[in-house]
């Protein structure tokens, strides 16, 4: 069970460093709350990692099943099982170190965290500063495994991220775990 624990962490891990090169500033952190078979409850969180803030807000999302319904953000394009969400107004800004979350109902159930794909997007609230950075190709995340514990519990820092996995309910042949990056 450890192994798997230590596994699911360098997993989402690698998620979300790859999600953090899929828009300059945004970070988009999957998970699934509920999942009772026939659906399950999801959501997402978007921070911005940024030191300017984002407006306009995007994420496309695709996964196994199809959301049902969704809050704190509105669809705003769906195709098959892949659907475009934006903001509603009130959240329409993620402010430099602010992050928004958003939940929906899917179904059917049965799918992990890491099935769920999630593409930020959005544009800076201020201008690009002249001149303009030279941009620099992201590279490939490095994952240290993590050292075995006697806790189900993980605390990692890497390429300044920090992620606290907690095991929520473990029932011996699986367990269901929440994701905080930092």
């Amino acid at each position: 069970m450890k192994k798997l624990i230590h596994t699911l962490t360098a997993a989402a891990l690698a998620m979300a460093l790859t999600a953090m090169n899929s828009f300059a500033s945004l970070v988009a952190v999957p998970r699934v709350d509920s999942d009772w078979g026939s659906g399950l409850t999801g959501a997402v969180v978007l921070k911005n990692t940024g030191s300017d803030p984002v407006s306009n807000w995007t994420a496309t999302i695709s996964m196994p099943g199809a959301i049902s319904s969704i809050w704190n953000a509105a669809v705003v394009s769906k195709n098959g099982n892949t659907v475009e969400v934006g903001h509603v107004g009130w959240n329409s800004t993620i402010p430099a170190g602010g992050q928004v979350e958003f939940g929906f109902l899917a179904n059917p159930g049965g799918f992990a965290a890491n099935q769920i794909s999630v593409t930020p997007g959005g544009q800076a609230a201020s201008p690009a500063p002249t001149p303009a950075p030279t941009p620099v190709a992201p590279s490939e995340p490095t994952l240290t495994p993590l050292p075995p514990t006697g806790s189900p519990n993980s605390d990692v820092t890497q390429n300044g991220l920090r992620m606290e996995f907690r095991v929520v309910s473990d029932w011996g042949s699986g367990l269901t775990a929440s994701v905080k990056l930092i």
